[in-house]
């Protein structure tokens, strides 16, 4: 009785973290938004996220290249809510940037100070790891590292 019931569960829990696994494979080459300031600018591409910026003013966007060399600089518009979009194109003073993995800051001021702002990235999911023994289930993101599918703020396409 009780060996037979440990053996449905047994079953019921491997079958949930099939589904879970084949669920979470549907993800690969489509985009999340992650909490993070790093990401992949691909040829002809953007950047795009979200500034945390309530109780924020004179928000200010820049995005890096990985030598730390400031790339683009942007003043952003907050929005009521307090979440700002950026869409940065890849396009420098100098023409398109290369390829490669970005790192992007935000600063603002609140009553006069300056202040450092959260920032979340949109990022391609490149493939997907399943925990041992199936728990837990991992992005692995292009540019941006690896975050627990749980940290996924929003699917995008």
């Amino acid at each position: 009785g009780i060996q037979a019931l440990q053996e449905s569960f047994d079953g019921l829990s491997n079958s949930l973290q099939s589904l879970q696994a084949l669920q979470a494979s549907t993800l690969v080459g489509r985009t999340v938004l992650v909490d993070g300031n790093s990401t992949m600018l691909s040829p002809g591409g953007s950047i795009s996220g979200t500034v945390s910026a309530a109780d924020a003013s004179n928000v200010v966007l820049s995005v890096y290249n990985t030598a730390g060399v400031l790339m683009h600089q942007d003043s952003l518009t907050t929005d009521s809510d307090g979440e700002t979009r950026f869409d940065w194109n890849g396009v420098t003073d100098s023409g398109p940037a290369p390829a490669g993995t970005y790192r992007v800051s935000a600063q603002g001021s609140s009553k006069g100070d300056p202040i450092a702002l959260s920032t979340q990235v949109v990022a391609a999911v490149d493939s997907v790891t399943v925990g041992r023994g199936g728990i837990g289930l991992t992005l692995n993101l292009a540019g941006a590292g690896s975050v627990a599918a749980g940290d996924v703020i929003e699917i995008r396409q």
